[in-house]
């Protein structure tokens, strides 16, 4: 379990949000749900998710599903009115998310701080034995990443390679000069394919690397495992952990920007910022230039983009990449190909097979339910410029998909 202690139940503890808040209201968000249960209520809530830059849709609408928005107080009575008119009961399930967040960033520093004190013990398995060499009750910035990859490297040298092997290996960086870390797991000079993991491309999507980190710790503690043998008897990992270090450096160091999404490059005028899994080079398709979503001002004009490709090249000649895997955060989802279609069918039977068996393997560890289909079958629309699409396109044998982890798409703020 990671980050347990910081998990929280989230429930609207004040429906009058203005009578609560001390700062202005008009720094504040809140986050309303609805559930359309019509087309027409539907395509009421898309509109204003795809022109609406002011709105943030944390889940997409979908018929007869959790549509989680985040707006701003100032809006509140608006949209209320509209929704109500158009017939959709809105609840408040946050009155207050800058407020949540300050809450969970204290949090986190105590469990940091906690963590500090005692050592930096390991966290313990569910039994209460210590399978792990390293503390996984706080999220880490940048710096404590690169620390606690270091570290499992001088532990397990013959299985960790941390931002490449030697020094002939190239280097990658951002827009603000950080590097693009990546690392190689598994048995060395061996002529095994290659399972490609994408990690936090999307800065705010903190949990996407905490569940990296202990996965990759707990893989190097435990390689004799059955389940770890399952893998690195048959594969090696190539694993970018932070695929976007200066917009998750910006949403961590910055908590009226936890949920910054996108890279920190300046785009035009008050928009910067650019969704790097809109910016691959297939299927690229262009947006409003300050949407969460903007795609950038043509494909691949990233250098996150870019340098994740590079990696995936370099590895693919070596050994060649089997599979292509995304990790985003949330709803309990495995995504398949194709992204850009208006499709309910994956892109074959070998992604259907694959990804349904993912989707029940993973719901069987803690008894949930994720669920197995392209993005439009599941969470209701289809994204351009993906680099799962750009994945699948780039060789004839890569399967590529992307995960959304836990929790459900109900949970609000629980989620990233």
């Amino acid at each position: 379990k990671i980050l347990g202690k910081m998990r929280v139940v989230l429930v609207a503890v004040c429906l009058l949000p203005a009578l609560c808040w001390a700062s202005p209201i008009d720094k504040h968000h809140m986050i309303l749900q609805v559930v359309p249960d019509t087309p027409e209520k539907v395509n009421i809530l898309k509109q204003l998710a795809e022109n609406d830059d002011g709105l943030d849709f944390w889940t997409f609408p979908k018929l007869n599903g959790f549509t989680d928005v985040m707006v701003p107080w100032t809006r509140y009575e608006e949209l209320r009115s509209a929704w109500s008119s158009a017939g959709m009961d809105v609840v408040v399930t946050m009155p207050d998310v800058e407020q949540k967040i300050e809450d969970v960033n204290e949090e986190n520093e105590e469990a940091r701080a906690k963590a500090e004190r005692e050592g930096n013990q390991a966290t313990k398995s569910r039994n209460g034995v210590s399978t792990l060499n390293l503390n996984h009750n706080y999220y880490r910035t940048l710096d404590q990443f690169d620390t606690a990859f270091s570290t499992l490297e001088s532990q397990y040298p013959d299985f960790i390679r941390y931002n490449a092997k030697d020094s002939s290996y190239p280097t990658f960086t951002t827009d603000q000069g950080r590097t693009i870390p990546y690392m190689e797991v598994g048995k060395p000079n061996s002529d095994l394919p290659y399972i490609f993991l994408e990690v936090m491309i999307h800065a705010r999507e903190w949990i996407t690397g905490a569940a990296n980190l202990y996965a990759i710790d707990w893989l190097a503690t435990n390689q004799g495992h059955p389940d770890a043998r399952a893998i690195f008897d048959n594969f090696r990992l190539v694993v970018l952990p932070t695929a976007n270090p200066d917009g998750y450096a910006y949403s961590y160091l910055n908590s009226n920007n936890r949920l910054w999404r996108k890279n920190r490059v300046q785009v035009s005028g008050n928009c910067i910022g650019v969704d790097l899994n809109r910016n691959y080079d297939f299927q690229w398709a262009s947006s409003s230039s300050c949407n969460d979503a903007y795609p950038g001002q043509r494909a691949d004009s990233e250098l996150e983009t870019r340098a994740v490709q590079d990696i995936f090249n370099l590895y693919d000649a070596e050994g060649g990449i089997a599979y292509y895997l995304a990790v985003h955060a949330f709803s309990q989802y495995m995504l398949l190909p194709w992204s850009y279609q208006l499709t309910n069918t994956p892109v074959d039977s070998v992604h259907n097979n694959i990804g349904s068996r993912m989707a029940t393997a993973m719901g069987n560890v803690n008894n949930r339910v994720f669920e197995a289909g392209t993005p439009f079958n599941t969470i209701g629309y289809n994204a351009y410029g993906t680099s799962v699409d750009w994945a699948l396109s780039s060789t004839s044998y890569t399967v590529a998909m992307a995960y959304e982890l836990r929790p459900g798409p109900n949970a609000g703020w629980n989620g990233f």
